[in-house]
């Protein structure tokens, strides 16, 4: 029986999101039997969510892990340890999969984008906050292309132009969001309101008293628009009803801004990026990574090092990570990666210097980046957070080292999956929030020689 591609495993399993029925974390990749055991699937691709997982197949898709808000799309709610079948999804039919936080869009092939998962932001594009636990067709969006998610926000790249939604409290949608006008509107009627008792109050001979009107708040003054600077980004144990709204957008909107030809489109954590012909153009948080403005619900170029180019880029929670080529040559392997951190005491900058092939692509999530390469001979590098063992380094990163951030390193998964003379192939990483997957073929079988007569 011919070897297949195979899915491996490692990180925290919590909630089943590695594909076993074990929660225990894995330091060292483990191979997820259920698509080993049934050789009539084909694996064909994979994404990782902040804590579930889907999986591609000949059959269509599989999904596992965490399900709360049902973000597997399985008619389901709660903990969905072993791959489960999602319905009505032909693989053919399937042109993109993007996994958010806690919810999960899929994009057909006729350009229909379907949502399902946790919607207390609008992340699902449905008009209203209602988790999902099935597909629902995504209404008032032109046909996509391709979509991507934050943890709380969608982004579609349509015939239209770019679409957003979801969660915008830093600006990652690109605007300021539908219910800003509306609190900001309660605001003013509180404010005027709050006046008119002072001037009646102050007519009738009484002491000046301001104060909001029974049943209403006291109204805040009045200030440009800056989401992070809200109150309620700071209240960590803020509830769901105290931080939605006002930062959301429930149904999907375009951006307000002219781009040049797009290439490709990417959500980070609580921020976005639009690859163009002239650069990449990002918006979110975190904005002293790229610029020194705070306006930064407008997209914005990203400035590359000196003679280079951003091939690639990621958003993550705390970094951001570029590949990055000699300007010039669209074709060029990239020469190093940029890596913005964003720590207590201020951002900084890291350049790893490398020499990464034109097949090498990078993957990451939260504070986990991994590097893959199929040609070359340490196909899948790592670094970052590895409080969980996602890192598949040999052992956890120096005490020494702040918060546990690792230098980059080369993935246990490779050295343990390596046969005695030909590796194989790590053909791509999915990486959520604790945990990870990675695709893995099998080495290139020699071809056979034919014998003259």
């Amino acid at each position: 029986m011919p070897i297949t591609t195979q899915l491996y495993g490692i990180g925290c399993g919590h909630e089943g999101r590695l594909g076993s029925k074990g929660e225990e974390n894995l330091s060292q990749p483990t191979l997820v039997r259920f698509f080993a055991d049934n050789q009539k699937l084909v694996l064909r691709d994979v994404w990782a969510g902040g804590s579930h997982t889907m999986a591609l197949t000949n059959e269509g898709l599989y999904a596992f892990g965490y399900n709360e808000d049902g973000a597997l799309g399985v008619g389901q709610f709660g903990p969905v340890p072993k791959p489960a079948h999602i319905p009505n999804f032909a693989a053919e039919d399937i042109r993109a999969v993007a996994l958010g936080g806690y919810h999960s869009l899929v994009l057909q092939q006729n350009g229909e984008l379907y949502a399902f998962g946790a919607n207390k932001a609008g992340q699902l594009g449905l008009g209203g906050e209602d988790n999902h636990k099935h597909p629902a067709k995504v209404p008032m969006l032109p046909d996509a292309f391709d979509v991507a998610c934050g943890a709380q926000h969608s982004v579609a790249w349509t015939n239209e132009g770019i679409y957003t939604w979801g969660l915008g409290d830093c600006g990652q949608l690109g605007y300021t969001g539908d219910s800003w006008e509306v609190m900001i509107a309660k605001q003013n009627r509180i404010k005027k309101g709050v006046i008119e008792q002072a001037r009646l109050r102050e007519l009738a001979g009484g002491e000046v008293a301001v104060a909001a009107a029974p049943g209403e708040e006291a109204a805040a003054p009045l200030e440009p628009y800056n989401p992070a600077m809200h109150p309620a980004r700071r209240k960590s144990s803020a509830s769901t009803k105290e931080f939605f709204p006002p930062f959301s957008q429930r149904t999907p909107q375009k951006v307000p801004f002219d781009f040049p030809p797009v290439l490709g489109i990417h959500a980070g954590y609580n921020a976005t990026a639009v690859r163009t012909v002239d650069g990449v153009y990002a918006f979110g948080a975190r904005p002293g990574v790229f610029r020194e403005d705070v306006t930064f619900t407008v997209p914005a170029l990203v400035a590359p090092p000196p003679g280079h180019v951003i091939k690639e880029i990621l958003l993550l929670r705390e970094l951001r990570v570029a590949l990055c080529a000699p300007e010039g040559d669209h074709d060029a392997h990239a020469d190093h990666l940029t890596v913005w951190k964003q720590g207590e005491s201020g951002a900084w900058v890291q350049y790893i210097p490398g020499a990464f092939p034109a097949d090498t692509t990078i993957h990451g999530s939260e504070r986990s980046v991994f590097v893959v390469t199929p040609s070359a001979e340490e196909p899948l590098v790592s670094f970052g957070d590895n409080f969980f063992g996602q890192l598949g380094h040999p052992t956890d990163a120096d005490e020494e080292e702040e918060e546990e951030f690792a230098k980059p390193g080369p993935c246990l998964t490779l050295q343990m999956l390596r046969s005695k003379r030909t590796p194989p192939t790590v053909r791509k990483a999915a990486v959520g929030w604790r945990h990870a997957l990675f695709l893995v073929a099998p080495p290139p079988q020699p071809a056979a020689v034919s014998e003259e007569p």
